[in-house]
């Protein structure tokens, strides 16, 4: 599943009942840029959110989205293109 947020800085996760208590499921994301389409340049203010929904058929599943503040610090379950680029030029 992909969405365009405003954040990049999100968690995704999901809710499981387990003997009638709530636990919180982190679900894998990626974090992707958007460009601009008159002139290609990566814009600063939307950002695609992409991950996998797994969901039985005939059935339901609630994901979560969440922007964290800045307390909070960041999501370590997101990949994101920066992280991509910096491990790719680590390797050159």
């Amino acid at each position: 599943m992909t969405l365009r947020v405003t954040d990049h800085n999100v968690r995704v996760y999901r809710v499981n009942t387990v003997e009638g208590d709530d636990e919180e499921e982190a679900v894998a994301c990626q974090v992707s840029p958007v460009f601009d389409d008159e002139q290609g340049q990566i814009l600063n203010t939307e950002f695609d959110l992409s991950f996998l929904a797994q969901v039985i058929g005939l059935a339901l599943q609630t994901y979560y989205i969440k922007a964290l503040r800045p307390e909070e610090g960041a999501n370590t379950s997101v990949s994101n293109l920066r992280d991509l680029l910096l491990k790719r030029d680590a390797w050159k």
